[in-house]
């Protein structure tokens, strides 16, 4: 194979970035990683269809290349066959039998079928094929007809900036058509007669001919294909490929968008208990704030409550009950219970609480028990590079727990009794505690959804979201 095709592919292999959202993820601690990693291949060779220019991946239909050469076998064909302006194509209608990410061994495994595979280019020929003369320039076609292909792609892992990323270094392909058709027109200047003659004679030998020079287009297929494993995970670390969140995606002009969104929000909301920097989604399992206040109440709640070092966790949990986008009057709609949230933090008070003095610092306990959440989130579209992205800018939020109870370690310097009986007192008159400085707590809640929903929105278009 000609370096000119080989220097192209490393070409376009080098400018690969992210892998596009509407692409599956999977996650390599789930229990059928094997299923859903077949699946995620199968689905993503199916969208080659186009390039991604934002992400920087290649179009396969057709894939295109300046010059290749089938060089002469030891057999039958005794010619070097040059092509250049070629067009490859059928690549993104491969069906899989198996693809397997083997993750200990460093190596994809793949096994499936081309159901047809064209190449289309302008053709040199000077030499002899089954011992007659063929000669030569003009368009061609070879068309590859159900071409089984079986490979084992060993990789290479290399670190950059903490991440895992992979380059795939070479392979062990093979591939079987079940039949080979060839036309070279404009075969001897142009001579009808003889040309349809020699390729009559090609097509009726097809096995024999191709076979002599099998080597050559394994390395056509084995390029391309390393070429899109390359640009796929050149950029795209191990483990945004592998530990990201499964996102459900909903197409707007579905029928049941509604029943669609929020099963996608809900499964959403279940897999937050790790970071996912490809969109900027941080881990609420904690959520980890560096200071919060809730501010004096007007009635029993007579001073300031400073917290820092906070960690806040039960977000993940959250069980929808409505969870609607109105993309007219361009709003979110939440409803739902958080079983559990509880807060961790280190506190610091002097005031007063239901009359009584309170005062200390050290480590504090809130738990907030099925807690009911509504809320109406205000939305304003804004486009960058020709997409459509939300940001949240006002809300309405109502929440209504079940139960609140609270432990505030060390009060009094300290004194274990007078700390619990004034513990015990505002326990037992937690609603009244509560809803005195509830607005402070709507706060903290409507600024933990606000941040979740931007920092998503923010990476991820609502083209990309939804259609």
């Amino acid at each position: 194979m000609q370096s000119a095709f080989v220097l192209f592919l490393l070409v376009v292999s080098c400018a690969a970035v992210k892998l596009p959202p509407n692409f599956q993820k999977c996650n390599r601690k789930q229990p059928d990683l094997k299923e859903c990693v077949f699946k995620a291949a199968q689905n993503g060779i199916s969208q080659l269809t186009r390039a991604y220019d934002e992400v920087k991946i290649i179009n396969v239909h057709p894939f295109e290349l300046p010059a290749l050469t089938i060089g002469a076998g030891k057999g039958p064909v005794a010619v070097d066959q040059k092509f250049k302006n070629c067009k490859l194509d059928g690549f993104h209608l491969m069906k899989l039998d198996d693809f397997e990410f083997d993750l200990e061994g460093k190596k994809v495994m793949i096994v499936g079928t081309f159901p047809e595979v064209t190449m289309k280019c302008e053709y040199e020929l000077d030499g002899k094929i089954l011992l007659v003369p063929i000669q030569g320039t003009g368009p061609s076609t070879i068309v590859l007809k159900n071409v089984k292909a079986k490979g084992v792609f060993p990789y290479e892992e290399f670190k950059k900036k903490d991440k895992t990323f992979v380059k795939f270094v070479s392979s062990s392909l093979t591939i079987d058509p079940e039949l080979v058709s060839f036309n070279f027109e404009n075969l001897f200047n142009g001579d009808k007669k003889l040309g349809d003659n020699v390729n009559q004679v090609l097509n009726d030998n097809w096995k024999e001919v191709f076979d002599d020079v099998i080597q050559d287009y394994i390395e056509v297929f084995n390029q391309i294909l390393i070429s899109v494993f390359n640009n796929l995970f050149s950029k795209v670390s191990l483990e945004d490929a592998f530990d990201s969140p499964d996102f459900q995606k909903c197409n707007r002009r579905q029928s049941d968008l509604k029943k669609c969104v929020l099963k996608s929000a809900q499964d959403g909301i279940s897999q937050l208990t790790r970071a996912y920097d490809e969109v900027n989604i941080p881990n609420v399992h904690p959520l980890e704030v560096a200071e919060l206040t809730i501010e004096a109440g007007s009635g029993p709640v007579a001073f300031d409550q400073k917290f820092k070092q906070c960690k806040l966790d039960g977000f993940h949990k959250m069980k929808l009950d409505q969870f609607e986008f109105d993309f007219e009057g361009k709003t979110l709609t939440v409803a739902g219970v958080v079983p559990k949230i509880m807060v961790e933090c280190q506190y610091e008070f002097d005031g007063k609480i239901l009359l009584l003095p309170i005062k200390g610092k050290g480590p504090s306990t809130i738990v907030l028990e099925n807690m009911k959440v509504s809320g109406l989130f205000d939305y304003e579209e804004k486009m960058k590079k020709g997409k459509t992205f939300i940001r949240f800018v006002s809300s309405d939020i109502h929440v209504d727990p079940g139960l609140a109870w609270f432990n505030f370690e060390n009060l009094f310097n300290g004194d274990k009794q007078l700390g619990d009986n004034v513990n015990q007192v505002i326990n037992d008159n937690w609603k009244e505690v509560f809803d005195d400085v509830k607005s402070s707590y709507i706060q903290v809640i409507n600024r933990v959804c606000t941040e979740l929903l931007n920092n998503f929105f923010g990476k991820v278009s609502v083209g990309e979201a939804f259609d």
